[in-house]
């Protein structure tokens, strides 16, 4: 299920990256409204990783914490908190979208891809291995 989220999530990112390179290429686009409203459907739609992140972080991470694995979860925890915050502000931007600087909106929203990123890989890669790791000598 978290890694179907995260294709879903990796999914709007895409799409509303390409949207945004668009907007730069291309100014006058940002006066379409179906457009813009494509880039806040597809950024509420990203809003569903604080779900994701609050079931990884009430189902998960007592797991790991309970096989030692303490400092990982809560560098995790803190990650998560930031990429909520970049949210908040790249949402509260892209709410105002076409009257606010698109140039702001493109920074903030480049730092939260980035952030939201790495942390899909780190669940990938080291987080769901970890745990799946646990589960197996758990079960078998």
């Amino acid at each position: 299920m978290f890694k179907e989220e995260n294709n879903a999530f990796q999914f709007a990112l895409n799409h509303n990256n390409h949207l945004l390179t668009s907007f730069e290429s291309d100014p006058t686009q940002l006066q379409n409204t179906e457009l813009v409203d494509q880039v806040k459907n597809h950024l509420f739609r990203l809003g569903e990783f604080h779900n994701h992140y609050h079931r990884k972080e009430k189902l998960f991470f007592p797991i790991l914490e309970r096989y030692g694995h303490v400092v990982p979860t809560r560098a995790v925890w803190e990650r998560d908190d930031q990429i909520r915050v970049l949210y908040q502000g790249l949402k509260g931007q892209v709410a105002q979208l076409p009257d606010v600087i698109f140039s702001r909106v493109r920074k903030k929203y480049d730092a939260f891809e980035q952030e939201f990123k790495e942390m899909i890989l780190y669940e990938e890669e080291i987080i769901l291995p970890i745990l799946e790791k646990y589960l197996a000598k758990k079960i078998g």
